[in-house]
């Protein structure tokens, strides 16, 4: 017979004869209430921590754990000093860990406290980080995406070339991107065509299928194209996505020729890491 709790077992054959070392229990995980709370000031709405502010997590308890551990939800964890003694229920001393979201992206994430060590049960508890710049706070990451890319001054990038979104950790596989890119329909790229034949927005020349020669043959023409790893995705104005690979996320342009071309597109990510392993 097998039992997983994440405790020691003395065992005769297939008999569990004692459950050894497993006083200790993990009851709930929370953030402080104190935690200072901000909004996204564009649109009051949602709100959250921000990815540059400690925030401090408590974990309750029963008895004593070997370790316990604590994912953040941005891919990170920390532990417990070991043991750790909880005390007993009633009056028991919460694990107080401190926490910062540096480099995190902006969105949705799951506290997980769990046995890291000889330990019962497991918490979760939901965070929203927002991204600050200055004195601005926004629910979502935006790139500003301009035409040409430069390796050096007045170096161009050669077709195919993807760059990698910058000051954010890389994503884990199975996070959700929503992808849109702004509206106003004068923000576009112009790629070089003779009279401006060929100015687009993200999602390029709309019913055309790049041919050999392009950096992304099959996808269309002058588009937004994104990557995590392997994984090519068809970007666009309005997207949306699922990782299937843990890695940086790039942002491409699918043109054959990129030194002619002027313009940009300002590129907003929506990240959700709620369900990333």
């Amino acid at each position: 017979m097998q039992i997983s709790t994440g405790c020691k077992l003395a065992m005769a054959g297939t008999i569990v004869l004692i459950l050894a070392g497993c006083s200790g229990k993990i009851v709930r995980v929370e953030i402080d209430s104190a935690t200072p709370i901000v909004c996204d000031t564009t649109f009051n709405t949602p709100c959250g921590v921000t990815d540059t502010q400690t925030v401090k997590i408590r974990v309750w308890g029963e008895g004593k754990c070997d370790s316990v551990g604590v994912k953040m939800g941005d891919g990170s964890s920390r532990f417990s000093p070991n043991p750790y003694d909880f005390g007993k229920a009633g009056a028991s001393t919460p694990l107080e860990l401190t926490y910062t979201y540096a480099l995190a992206w902006p969105g949705s994430k799951t506290i997980h406290a769990y046995s890291a060590s000889n330990c019962l049960g497991e918490a979760f508890e939901t965070i929203r980080v927002m991204r600050k710049t200055g004195t601005a706070v926004h629910a979502d990451y935006t790139l500003g995406f301009a035409e040409p890319q430069l390796t050096a001054p007045g170096q161009p990038v050669n077709p195919g070339d993807c760059s990698i979104v910058p000051n954010v950790r890389a994503l884990r596989s199975n996070t959700r991107i929503s992808v849109t890119t702004n509206p106003d329909p004068n923000i576009k790229i112009n790629f070089g065509c003779a009279f401006g034949g060929c100015i687009y927005g993200a999602d390029g020349a709309q019913g055309s299928v790049a041919p050999a020669g392009f950096p992304f043959p099959g996808f269309a023409k002058y588009s937004l194209i994104l990557k995590v790893g392997s994984q090519t995705v068809q970007g666009g104005s309005r997207v949306t996505f699922t990782t299937n690979q843990a890695g940086p996320l790039k942002v491409c342009v699918n043109d054959d020729v990129t030194s002619d071309n002027t313009g940009a597109w300002g590129i907003t990510f929506a990240v959700d890491e709620s369900q990333a392993p």
